[in-house]
Formats: structure tokens, sequence, C-alpha cells
């Protein structure tokens, strides 16, 4: 592999070395960004996402968790924004889903009851935190 790619820890981005086909032209970024937003490398036939590679090339070892991106962006791979995580904790800086009504994390309309409904999930157990009128609990206001 460090025949072929150099990593700057720096930067996040992978260059070609050496030549591992006909289309691989030296000093380019390796690697495309796949349709999630994650830069993939193909090397002798496997494709690797680059945040695992760049923990390999920084650490010296394969990470045996999942590896985070802290600020995610799922393309910036500089050794300062990753972390190794577990898949509960990965999941915790994700932000609202797409699509989703609210746009916030952990609330979605439930229709049947006419409510927003906020669950959370830790260590793979669901908690239900409530129905409510309004997405965001607003806080009280001060009496004058």
């Amino acid at each position: 592999m460090r025949d072929v790619l150099s990593y700057d820890p720096e930067t996040g981005l992978f260059t070609w070395i050496g030549k591992t086909g006909r289309s691989t032209r030296i000093g380019a970024i390796a690697g495309n960004i796949n349709t999630d937003g994650y830069r993939r490398i193909r090397v002798q036939g496997k494709t690797y996402p680059a945040h695992r590679l760049a923990w390999w090339f920084v650490n010296g070892a394969w990470p045996d968790k999942e590896i985070d991106h802290i600020n995610g962006v799922k393309d910036d791979n500089r050794i300062c924004n990753l972390r190794l995580a577990t898949r509960s904790q990965n999941k915790q800086n994700m932000g609202a889903i797409k699509g989703s009504a609210s746009l916030l994390k952990g609330a979605h309309w439930e229709s049947a009851r006419r409510k927003w409904r906020s669950t959370i999930v830790m260590d793979g157990k669901i908690y239900f935190l409530g129905g409510f009128l309004t997405p965001i609990k607003k806080p009280p206001q001060p009496t004058p």
C-alpha cells in the first residue's frame, strides 16, 4: 500500500506515488467520493474507505472499531478529525435524517396521534421521551 499511496495527515488527502493500473496518474488525488459522501480508494482490485486507510497509515494497525469523523464531514480525512468509536458513539453526532419533517435529531411527526414524538437510542435500547405539540420545547419565559 505504501508503495503506491502517500497520505498527508494535515490535509487528509491520499496521492498516487506508484502505478496500480493504466489509469493511475502519479501525483493525482487518489479515490472517488461515493454516493454516501465517503472517499473510497481502489488498490489491487480491493476498495478501501479512505478514513480507515488514514488510520492505518498513521497508527500502523487496521482499526478494530468504527472511525468517526469528528466534524461530521465525511470526506475530511485529516487524522485530527478521526477517532475510534463504537457504533453508538458514531451515531451520536449524526445530523437529522434527510426528509425528516422536523430536521431535528430524535424528533419526528407521528400522524396517528398528531404529535411530535421524541426518542433516543442508547446502547441499542430505544427510550421514548414523550409526545409533544411542537418539535422544540420552548424554555419558560421569565415573568416581568
